[in-house]
């Protein structure tokens, strides 16, 4: 997906903050550096996908937000994800499912005690 990977990333934390939330509360959730996701940011504003405001308690900072057109494209994106995730699925027994689903809450157990390890704090 290259950089429509990215654009569905952030666009997905944008849409799943609830509220406006700064570029680097962006980074954090998408696990991309800041260095990567400002590019993206500002083209997302400049196609009036998003918008930046002011950040009262830091000024300093912005707080981003999707406009009706980035809300609309989010939209898209987890409606075109949801029937991929159906086409790749499509066929598969409940038993395979089953297996699926067991290992994918496993990769999340590992990812839940990587975050919590001290070191993964200080170095990611």
């Amino acid at each position: 997906m290259g950089s429509n990977g990215a654009r569905c990333a952030i666009l997905g934390a944008l849409t799943e903050a609830k509220q406006p939330i700064t570029p680097s509360s962006v980074s954090t959730v998408t696990g991309r550096s800041p260095n990567a996701i400002s590019p993206l940011l500002r083209t997302l504003e400049d196609e009036g996908l998003s918008k930046r405001n002011p950040n009262s308690a830091d000024r300093r900072s912005r707080h981003l937000t999707l406009t009706a057109a980035g809300k609309r494209m989010a939209q898209m994106f987890h409606g075109e994800e949801q029937l991929f995730i159906r086409s790749v699925l499509e066929g598969r027994s409940t038993r395979e499912l089953a297996l699926l689903e067991e290992s994918l809450q496993s990769i999340r157990e590992c990812v839940s005690s990587l975050e919590n390890h001290r070191y993964w704090k200080v170095a990611g």
